[in-house]
């Protein structure tokens, strides 16, 4: 079973030591109860972090402070062509918002707001798992094909165990890299015989597809 966004540890979000930042850097995250990662950026001392909460209306008891005043919908979005190639990262950590606008359609108006060689992060279930889910999934092949066709240009995939929410393992998707993953995860789970199979090179090659959750970086193809 997945955990739930809402239950994020603040200091379980693994996957913010792959993101190239500096205290200069500014960072878009989209998705829905983001609130807190929001917050976690702004903790580290980075002054420009936006967060769209998709197409959700805003809570009415939202202050004036500046945290809040860079809390933004999609229609914010539209009309903010000041924040058009603003942004160095912009992250989907849970995965895209389902709604109105459709994936392909949502990758490529988030390139808008991504300055040249900035970077876009996505986490996403699999797809083979997760459909009885309310997570947003994907398989890793799927997505790589429609940030191509959207114009991005893919700069790293990795896996996530045991989900992209609270991830015990991050991990690019190398044949080295899987084997350490299993034989530490699973060393006291499985047989030694199955576990030298499942770390040998021609093993791991056959289940990169099959790991619960994914994360994916890419840059704007310019």
């Amino acid at each position: 079973m997945q955990n739930s966004p809402d239950k994020f540890p603040d200091n379980s979000l693994d996957w913010r030591f792959l993101l190239p930042i500096s205290s200069e850097s500014k960072i878009l995250i989209v998705g829905h109860d983001c609130g807190h990662i929001q917050q976690y950026f702004i903790n580290l001392g980075l002054s420009e972090v936006f967060y769209c909460i998709g197409n959700q209306p805003r809570s009415s008891n939202l202050g004036e402070n500046k945290t809040q005043q860079n809390i933004l919908t999609y229609d914010d979005l539209r009309v903010s062509s000041q924040l058009y190639s603003f942004f160095d990262v912009v992250v989907c950590p849970s995965g895209l918002p389902t709604g109105s606008i459709e994936v392909l359609e949502t990758f490529d108006f988030i390139k808008k707001f991504i300055r040249p060689d900035g970077v876009l992060f996505v986490g996403f279930s699999n797809g083979i798992f997760s459909k009885k889910t309310n997570s947003y999934y994907s398989h890793p092949w799927r997505i790589k094909k429609m940030l191509k066709n959207t114009g991005y240009l893919l700069a790293g995939i990795y896996g996530a165990i045991p989900d992209q929410y609270v991830p015990e393992y991050v991990f690019p998707l190398t044949p080295r890299a899987i084997g350490f993953v299993i034989r530490h995860r699973y060393t006291y789970k499985v047989p030694n015989m199955l576990l030298r199979l499942l770390t040998s090179p021609i093993a791991t090659t056959m289940i990169v597809n099959f790991f619960p959750a994914y994360f994916v970086m890419a840059t704007v193809n310019i």
